[in-house]
């Protein structure tokens, strides 16, 4: 229940979906029939010639653009809409005071992804590739510093239990971290937090009854980074110390009592490998395989293998973005 209580107050305090997911801006393509018509932004005044990734403010209100290639001219909107993220992305955290904290935020707007405007009557539209600055992610530059929080599903175990070394499967946790790129192409990152094998994937009391067992691991590692287009990978170090408990709920009513049979505190060290695929700036997904090779329990060291492996969902904050040249 302790547990429970905390990861609630954590997911209501990050409960709104669309303020860490999207950026201020979103990226709009511009496609015509006429190659190089020069695009008009209503508030904007850089200049864009078709095909073109175009960076809009998101709000409310409908946005007026306009395309001109000699003596054509043509005008239109696009329409304001609410997001994917608004809708979906909070009915997941199933927290209305997420949808109320989106209300109070233009991100939960966006605008349509592709728009094919006939600028000369004809139907076949330029649609060459273009630049991709304005992309649901941006690349990386030296000096970007993010805040990341994650929510581990799917949590894998293999650790020492009662006699020998067995596994664990569950959900649930919380990890925290921050990332800072020295370059445009490699980033250092350090992570820390806390995973469990609780039976169910979202955050809800959940009592046991009879004999049950449970793994809890807290986890810190120091990583060195890439990118490759849409995919980050890590690699590096990390340590960890896994909870085994065996336990009885018996009930003698009026009350239930848990009872505690058995308990191994295990501490691990080794690798840390993960990778991660941005689906925007602000929202990931990725897959951690923490291997350890030195464990020590009962004031024995042992060379012995043992890993935590998990799926998790990120939610990205960038704090510090450098300026990037705009095409």
């Amino acid at each position: 229940m302790k547990f429970f209580l905390l990861y609630l107050s954590i997911l209501i305090c990050f409960s709104s979906c669309s303020i860490w997911i999207h950026q201020k801006t979103v990226g709009i393509k511009i496609y015509t029939d006429v190659d190089s018509a020069k695009v008009i932004v209503e508030g904007d005044d850089r200049t864009y010639y078709t095909p073109a990734i175009i960076g809009v403010e998101r709000s409310k209100q409908d946005v007026s653009i306009v395309l001109k290639k000699d003596s054509l001219i043509t005008q239109f909107n696009l329409d304001s809409r609410l997001s994917a993220a608004f809708w979906i992305g909070n009915m997941y955290s199933w927290f209305i005071p997420g949808y109320i904290i989106d209300l109070h935020s233009p991100k939960r707007f966006t605008y349509p992804n592709r728009n094919h405007i006939p600028l000369s009557g004809s139907r076949n539209f330029i649609t060459r590739p273009i630049n991709k600055y304005w992309s649901s992610w941006q690349k990386p530059k030296k000096g970007q510093f993010s805040i990341k929080l994650s929510i581990p599903e799917s949590n894998h175990f293999y650790m020492f239990r009662v006699e020998d070394y067995g596994t664990s499967f569950g959900f649930l946790g919380l990890t925290g971290g921050l990332e800072y790129y020295i370059s445009d192409k490699l980033s250092i990152s350090s992570n820390y937090g806390f995973i469990t094998d609780v039976e169910i994937p979202i955050p809800a009391p959940y009592d046991p009854y009879g004999k049950y067992d449970r793994n809890f691991a807290q986890l810190i590692n120091f990583q060195m980074g890439t990118d490759i287009h849409a995919w980050h990978f890590d690699i590096g170090l990390q340590s960890n110390k896994i909870v085994y408990t065996l336990n009885e709920v018996s009930s003698f009513y009026p009350v239930y009592i848990d009872t505690t049979y058995y308990r191994i505190d295990q501490r691990n060290l080794g690798l840390s490998f993960s990778t991660y695929y941005k689906l925007t700036d602000g929202f990931n997904v990725g897959l951690n395989y923490n291997p350890s090779f030195f464990s020590w329990r009962d004031g024995y060291y042992k060379n012995e293998y043992s890993h935590i492996l998990f799926l998790e969902l990120i939610f990205r904050f960038v704090a510090i973005r450098p300026e990037m040249k705009i095409y």
